[in-house]
Parts: C-alpha cells; sequence; structure tokens
C-alpha cells in the first residue's frame, strides 16, 4: 500500500470531500460557519489520513492511520447530520449520508485487513 493514488477508497474520499466543499460555499455565511467549517475539515482529513496511511513505515502505523480515518467519517457523518435537521443542504443530505457509509464500510474492510483481521 504505498501509493494512495491507487486506492479506490482515496480516490471515494477525495470526490466527497470536493462534493461537500462545493456545496458547502453555496451556503456560508457567519451564522452557519462554524458547523460548513467542521463538515469541510472532517471530509477532508479522510482522504488525508488515507494518503499519510500509506506514507507510514509499518502496517501498524498505517492502520492506525486508517483508523484516524474512520474517526474523520464519523465526526463528518455527525456534522452532516446536524447540517441536515438545521435544513442547510436537505435536498443533499441523503446521498451524502449514504455515500459517507459506503466510505465507512471501505475503510473498515480496509483497517481490518491492515490488522489482519477478518471485517
Amino acid at each position: 500500500m504505498k501509493d494512495f493514488r491507487k486506492l479506490r477508497v482515496w480516490h471515494d474520499a477525495v470526490a466527497l470531500a470536493v462534493r461537500i466543499h462545493k456545496l458547502t460555499n453555496e451556503i456560508r455565511d457567519t451564522k452557519r460557519f462554524a458547523i460548513v467549517d467542521q463538515l469541510e475539515r472532517s471530509s477532508l482529513s479522510i482522504a488525508s489520513n488515507i494518503a499519510e496511511a500509506c506514507g507510514r513505515p509499518s502496517d501498524l502505523d498505517r492502520a492506525r492511520f486508517i483508523g484516524y480515518a474512520l474517526g474523520s467519517n464519523c465526526e463528518a457523518q455527525t456534522q452532516l447530520e446536524v447540517a441536515r435537521q438545521l435544513n442547510l443542504f436537505p435536498e443533499e443530505a441523503k446521498e451524502l449520508q449514504s455515500q459517507l457509509r459506503s466510505l465507512h464500510r471501505s475503510l473498515t474492510a480496509l483497517h481490518h485487513r491492515m490488522k489482519g483481521n477478518p471485517p
């Protein structure tokens, strides 16, 4: 797992972060800055941690950073749910939630493989 650009899960995470950033740019205002900023940061952190995992020297290190990506995914799911309940982008929220759940499953499977455990 040396080149993160070859990982489908990384491409999925980047696509999700780009989609969230484009969406949040449409609704940015001072009242909603905190939730929008956190959602952008957590979604970007997923892909960043996958990439960082690939640069780590040991399987244990790589698994740790995939674990961080999983944590960032959970953060993004929570922030998206809060945004949904605030009606910030109700149309897109369901599809984004589905993408985050799918990405979570992929990351979980990768994490288990890296630790030598069955998913």
